[in-house]
């Protein structure tokens, strides 16, 4: 069970008390600049030059450090498109339908969509009452825009007591397609683990839902490696690297043909090791976007926030891989988005002033180790008058920025903490339980 993540006062104290909350003397490293081009990425060495005199950091052994592959950075706002080709995303589910589970005919009994008149309603007990629309009772109205925009959900494990495994997959795809929100699932862990719960109403065991399932929530966590690891497991079907797996993983979902003009891609940061059986293992991997070299901010869920950080949402897609030449599961795609009025930079505060400048944020009595650096896309939704956000036409605003992730020694926390890439303005931060597995069990 996730152990829910309370801030009582004394906590709130003693994170305060981390930061000295003065960077007044780290301004002459804001005003340094250098071209994106010339960036690389420094070895361990060049990073203990960087940080000699600053007392309160130290580099770790294992430290990643991801530098932006590009020679401009943007600015600009991120918005869903306005009109909606509703017959061409209807023809290219299909079509992704077909391409990702060949040897599968989709059946229309399991094709559901969300939005427009579509909805679901449960009793007190949380079971379904009414159940969205199926697609093929809709299909004039929906291919029309009469609907409006609407998204597709094919889960044959939905709504319908799995007892007996049929080799069943889910495709739920957002629309537009390729904008993030996806759940693909070929069933094979479901399968080859045996995974069930106890339904109630049943009096017996079932298989979950495809929709929502989650391998990290039902097996057992073995380790976590970086994308480039040559670590190697045996998957069901034989052993790969983890960077094999990396690899495989990024060419596969970054060539599937839909959306047809794709201007991103999904990117993979780093890799979590699971025990599926006695002599099988699997590929957990956390991924985010990438848009022109840089890759978006990517948060998991389980997170603690903090006030300063609370405007900012983060990507937290993942895949996981139980054979050596399949994806079985995909939560998050992200091919596309709607870019409005870029404004492009080509040069960033360089890394040594920024590591000056987190220092003087941080107490100096603590050493913080360095475990991570990295430059991201960050995401900014925008509020109305009254704070609200606007979920059916929402706005981000999407600028880059200096990520830097800490341990705390002293109370066994990292602080992620950032600052504007531009110009080394802007620092907030959030923190999380720097054992996140071990967490997530008590």
């Amino acid at each position: 069970m996730t152990k829910r993540i309370v801030y009582t006062t004394i906590l709130l104290l003693f994170i305060a008390s981390v930061f000295t909350g003065c960077a007044g003397s780290a301004d002459s490293a804001k005003t340094e600049t250098v071209n994106l081009k010339d960036l690389h990425t420094p070895d361990k060495d060049e990073l203990k030059q960087m940080i000699d005199g600053l007392d309160n950091l130290s580099i770790t052994d294992d430290i990643t450090v991801i530098m932006p592959n590009t020679s401009h950075m943007y600015e600009y706002s991120n918005t869903s498109p306005k009109d909606i080709d509703m017959a061409k995303y209807d023809s290219d589910f299909r079509k992704m339908f077909e391409y990702l589970f060949p040897d599968h005919n989709l059946n229309e009994d399991y094709l559901l969509y969300e939005g427009g008149s579509s909805d679901l309603e449960y009793d007190d007990n949380g079971n379904i009452l009414k159940n969205f629309n199926h697609v093929r009772d809709f299909k004039d109205d929906i291919v029309s825009g009469k609907e409006g925009r609407v998204a597709y959900l094919y889960d044959e494990t939905w709504n319908t007591d799995t007892t007996t495994w049929k080799n069943q997959v889910c495709l739920e795809m957002g629309n537009p397609l390729g904008y993030g929100y996806a759940t693909i699932n070929k069933g094979v862990t479901v399968k080859e683990c045996e995974h069930k719960v106890y339904d109630d109403q049943l009096g017996q065991e079932r298989y979950p839902l495809l929709e929502s399932y989650d391998p990290a929530e039902w097996l057992e966590y073995v380790a976590t490696y970086p994308a480039d690891s040559e670590v190697s497991y045996p998957l069901l079907n034989g052993e790969i690297t983890i960077r094999k797996a990396v690899e495989f993983f990024e060419n596969y979902v970054n060539t599937i043909p839909y959306p047809t003009d794709p201007i991103a891609n999904t990117r993979v940061l780093e890799v979590e090791v699971y025990k599926m059986t006695q002599d099988a293992y699997g590929y957990y991997f956390l991924t985010t976007m990438e848009y022109e070299g840089i890759y978006f901010d990517h948060m998991r869920n389980g997170t603690t926030y903090t006030q300063d950080f609370s405007d900012y949402a983060s990507v937290g897609g993942y895949a996981f891989m139980a054979a050596t030449n399949d994806v079985d599961v995909i939560s998050g795609y992200y091919r596309d988005q709607n870019v409005e009025a870029p404004k492009s930079y080509e040069t960033i505060i360089p890394l040594d002033n920024v590591l000056k400048i987190f220092s003087k944020w941080m107490s100096d009595e603590v050493v913080f180790d360095i475990e991570r650096i990295e430059v991201v896309y960050t995401r900014k939704p925008k509020r109305d008058e009254n704070g609200h956000y606007d979920i059916v036409d929402p706005e981000q605003f999407i600028s880059p920025a200096w990520k830097i992730t800490l341990y705390n020694p002293n109370n066994d926390y990292d602080f992620v903490c950032y600052i504007d890439a531009k110009d080394g303005e802007n620092f907030r931060y959030y923190s999380t339980p720097a054992n996140f597995h071990d967490f997530e069990e008590e």
